[in-house]
């Protein structure tokens, strides 16, 4: 993962782990669960998505005001682009992999 967080700068997070869980679907509409894990402890965050017409982009709103854009790259991978606008504002960039 590699980002930008206003007050911190450039950061590749590298205590942070990030799993999301898609938990039910119907039709291009998904929501789920994305697991925060930093030095011991995890924070949850519910989440609901959408998938494009081409069956390849994403849109996503997260519960805490975060949105994100991203691309599904194969059959088990998809690239995230987060964005936090406000104060603080962050963008960062995951790949995920199905599991």
């Amino acid at each position: 993962m590699a980002g930008y967080d206003e007050g911190s700068g450039f950061t590749s997070y590298p205590n942070l782990t990030l799993a999301m869980t898609i938990t039910e679907q119907h039709g291009r509409i998904f929501a789920g669960d994305m697991v925060f894990s930093s030095n011991g402890t995890s924070e949850k965050s519910g989440f609901a998505g959408a998938i494009g017409r081409d069956g390849r982009t994403l849109s996503i709103t997260e519960q805490d005001d975060g949105y994100c854009s991203g691309e599904i790259i194969g059959a088990d991978e998809i690239e995230l682009t987060y964005v936090q606008a406000g104060s603080p504002y962050s963008v960062a960039i995951d790949s995920f992999k199905r599991v």
